[in-house]
């Protein structure tokens, strides 16, 4: 597993850093015990990120949740996982990432089933809040279990690229599998379907994946405790003003997080080994594309709220025919991955690619919001397609930037990566590591 560090390049086998047998895989070799543990594990977190929308007006008849509850059902867990998703990947390097996968799994199991037997709002919130955490744990870990298993450049960049996949499958799988479970039953199986996928890779994860030492690295506990103040107390003002009345818990939610933030940048740019280094925000390309990135995030997350509930509470259907009708929007995404990466290739830059697919978003938007109680659904079906199309176009630009990044030096022809070394410091970063050539 290779990992850079300063000017120094540190390459590691999975053979020499499991401390035991050599789980690693030959090159050439994909399909692996190892890659079906780490994508069941990142199935199962990117499916809870929509199924349970789709049982939430059933949660709501049953719970007696209002709209804000329901919106901290959903949003609980969506703060945690972003919250601690980078402090996740310091406690896979200091206490080994095969472990920290195993704890993550086994928190999201367990709460999983507090969800599931929940018997009142304060309990399903609590439950989703700890299922955050094991997604946070588990995802940052995936990658680096993902880099142990494939020592090949290769191979690593082609496990990665179907471990993305897994998260366009996951999410559009979410809906349907949704209403199934809910017509089938009851909206408590929503979480219930997380056990056994969960223990499934956990015993997978046990027999198969490398275990990666663990390595020194700080953990910056000020920095993550200012990012989950800003974060919460954010979610707290947004969820709690959402219905135009301004309160004082409010205002008080948004000047903490206010405060917090500009704690958590003064003591970002003072830490010498910060969470999230803010030097990486003064390159254009990576703070326009996390901006957009959020932007599209906040319209799809808040987009597929509320058209579960306009599809059930609205237009009175059931779950099962809300998770059918939500197919289109959800399946698009493949396509518009795939037809961004032709467009982007012809083009030579994503900057055309991307506009367009931005503009298709809002215009589906926009379609959505003048919807009537009684649009006829073919009528639907565009807006909601193009809705979802800046988001596989995002995706597919992400993807591609990750797996160039990873994979690209290993593609040099007459370069060995294990014999790269520092070429000095003021050198190291105008032109990267001096390699031996063959």
């Amino acid at each position: 597993m290779g990992n850079e560090r300063g000017g120094d390049i540190e390459l590691t086998s999975a053979r020499h850093s499991t401390g035991a047998r050599d789980t690693s895989l030959p090159s050439g070799r994909l399909l692996s015990g190892a890659l079906v543990a780490v994508c069941l594990g990142y199935f199962m977190v990117i499916l809870d990120t929509t199924i349970v929308n789709v049982a939430l007006p059933a949660l709501r008849a049953d719970l007696g949740a209002g709209l804000r509850g329901l919106q901290w059902v959903v949003d609980g867990y969506l703060l945690m996982f972003a919250a601690l998703l980078l402090s996740g990947g310091t406690l896979a390097d200091l206490l080994g990432a095969r472990r920290v996968f195993q704890v993550g799994l086994a928190l999201f199991v367990v709460s999983s089933v507090a969800c599931g037997v929940a018997a009142d709002l304060g309990v399903l919130v609590t439950g989703r809040v700890v299922q955050g955490v094991g997604a946070a744990l588990c995802v940052p870990a995936s990658l680096a279990l993902l880099h142990a298993a494939y020592p090949a450049a290769s191979d690593r960049a082609r496990a990665i690229g179907m471990w993305g996949g897994i998260a366009g499958l996951a999410a559009a799988s979410g809906p349907i599998l949704g209403g199934l479970l809910v017509a089938a039953g009851t909206w408590r199986l929503v979480f219930f379907v997380n056990v056994p996928i969960g223990l499934a890779a956990m015993s997978l994860a046990q027999r198969h994946v490398p275990a990666p030492a663990p390595r020194q690295r700080a953990l910056d506990l000020p920095g993550q405790a200012t990012g989950v103040v800003a974060l919460a107390a954010l979610t707290f003002a947004l969820i709690e003003g959402g219905s135009g009345v301004v309160t004082v818990p409010v205002v008080v939610a948004a000047g903490i997080s206010a405060a917090a933030v500009a704690a958590f940048l003064a003591i970002e740019r003072a830490s010498a080994a910060p969470m999230l280094p803010l030097r990486m925000f003064r390159n254009a390309t990576f703070s326009s594309g996390n901006a957009v990135g959020l932007l599209i995030n906040l319209g799809f997350y808040g987009e597929l709220f509320v058209i579960n509930l306009y599809f059930q509470q609205v237009r009175h259907d059931s779950a099962l025919v809300t998770g059918l009708a939500l197919l289109p929007q959800m399946g698009v995404v493949a396509a518009a991955s795939a037809l961004s990466g032709r467009l982007t290739s012809r083009a030579g830059t994503p900057r055309p690619t991307m506009l367009v697919g931005l503009l298709a978003g809002a215009a589906g938007l926009l379609g959505l919001v003048v919807a009537g109680s009684h649009s006829a659904y073919p009528l639907l079906i565009p807006p909601m397609v193009r809705s979802r199309i800046r988001h596989g176009v995002h995706d597919a630009r992400s993807h591609r930037s990750g797996h160039r990044e990873r994979a690209g030096r290993a593609r040099r022809p007459g370069i060995r990566r294990d014999q790269c070394r520092p070429a000095g410091r003021q050198r190291h970063r105008r032109r990267g590591a001096r390699c031996t050539r063959r």
